[in-house]
């Protein structure tokens, strides 16, 4: 299976979850623009493999600058010593691990993460209702709810070969539109 497959999957399966909002009011949210976006560089991508021809490839030293791009960030080694950036967006933290890497390159899928937790939550905790609220409604970004009380926002992404730097840049954009609303989805005072 070649990239263009992959990549072409990925956004098919995005695009059958059913929102349970009209079309009119999903294009009025940012994620939602971010998220077309994304699935029309894929489409381009795709018909034109020559725009593909230099790929970002999944390694945590090239895909560190688009992470700059929104923020501060490091790359660092997490517990197992795998990749793993550690950044921000505004003031909301998040990291991005890498898995199915050849020697901390090469990586199979990136997973964008962000564990939200508010001090004002040991009163008010959010619900696993406001967690399927965000999952039924949003195609960008799945929600849970940790038994430790954190609010947790994930994305993977396929990136086997590469991806090019304008759909990497757009899911970049949509990962940051999603931490946004979903901070203000949960009440999480930033």
């Amino acid at each position: 299976m070649d990239h263009e497959d992959a990549t072409a999957r990925q956004a098919l399966a995005i695009a059958r979850r059913k929102p349970a909002h009209t079309a009119a009011e999903l294009m009025t949210r940012p994620t939602t623009r971010s998220l077309l976006v994304t699935l029309g560089l894929i489409a381009v991508t795709g018909a034109l493999p020559v725009q593909a021809k230099d790929p970002v490839p999944a390694d945590p030293w090239e895909i560190i600058h688009a992470a700059r791009e929104l923020g501060d960030a490091e790359v660092r080694r997490d517990t197992l010593r795998d990749p793993l950036i550690v950044a921000r967006s505004g003031s909301l933290r998040y990291h991005i691990a890498f898995y199915g890497c050849d020697l901390g390159r090469d990586c199979e899928t990136l997973l964008f993460q962000a564990r939200l937790f508010d001090p004002r939550w040991e009163r008010d905790p959010p619900k696993p209702t406001d967690m399927d609220a965000w999952n039924a409604t949003k195609v960008y970004g799945r929600a849970v709810l940790t038994a430790s009380g954190h609010a947790v926002l994930e994305h993977p992404v396929a990136m086997h070969g590469g991806i090019p730097k304008e759909t990497l840049s757009a899911i970049f954009e949509a990962w940051r539109d999603a931490l946004e609303e979903f901070s203000d989805h949960i009440d999480f005072e930033r």
